[in-house]
C-alpha cells in the first residue's frame, strides 16, 4: 500500500467533498445541531477569519466585482438577516409592485439596487424603494407631517414658477 503525502490526503478529501456535497453539508449540519459544537464551530470559524482576514476580504472583492450570483447571494443574505426577508419574498414584494419602486414607480438607478423599506418603530416590512427613494425618506425620518409640508412646498412654488413664466 503506497503511503500518502498530506497534500495528496488533503487533495484526496477535497474531491471526496466535492463529489458529496449535499451528503457532507447534512452530516455537518447535523453535527452541529448542539449547542456546544455550534459554539465550538463559531469560535473555530472566527478565528480562521481573523488569522486570513485580509486574503478572505480580497477574494470576496473580486468575487463581487466578477460573480454577479456571488453578489445576489450576499444581498439576498443581508435582506434576510436585516429584515427577515427571503429570496421568495422579495421577489413576491417586488412583482406586487410591478417590479417599480413603491414611491416614484421607476427603476434603480446607477450601481444601486432596491431597497427594503422598512418602520423602524415596529420593524415590519413596508415594500420596496429605490435608493433615492429610501435615502429621501430617511432623510424625513418617517415624519408624515413633515412628507406633507415637503409636498406644500412643491405646490406652492411649481405654482408661483407657472406665474412668472405666463
Amino acid at each position: 500500500m503506497v503511503k500518502l503525502t498530506k497534500e495528496e490526503k488533503l487533495a484526496k478529501r477535497r474531491a471526496y467533498r466535492k463529489a458529496n456535497r449535499p451528503k457532507e453539508n447534512a452530516y455537518a449540519r447535523k453535527y452541529r445541531a448542539k449547542p456546544e459544537r455550534h459554539e465550538k464551530h463559531k469560535a473555530k470559524m472566527r478565528g480562521y477569519y481573523h488569522k486570513n482576514k485580509e486574503a478572505i476580504k480580497q477574494r470576496n472583492h473580486e468575487r463581487w466585482k466578477h460573480d454577479p450570483s456571488f453578489k445576489e447571494q450576499k444581498r439576498a443574505g443581508a435582506r434576510h438577516s436585516r429584515y427577515g426577508v427571503t429570496r421568495e419574498d422579495f421577489a413576491r414584494l417586488l412583482s406586487q409592485q410591478g417590479g417599480l419602486c413603491a414611491i416614484c414607480r421607476g427603476m434603480p438607478t446607477g450601481k444601486r439596487d432596491f431597497c427594503i423599506d422598512h418602520d423602524h418603530a415596529t420593524g415590519s416590512t413596508r415594500g420596496i424603494l429605490c435608493s433615492n427613494c429610501n435615502t429621501a425618506l430617511g432623510l424625513l425620518r418617517d415624519n408624515v407631517q413633515s412628507a406633507k409640508n415637503l409636498l406644500l412646498y412643491l405646490e406652492h412654488y411649481r405654482c408661483l414658477n407657472s406665474l412668472k413664466i405666463a
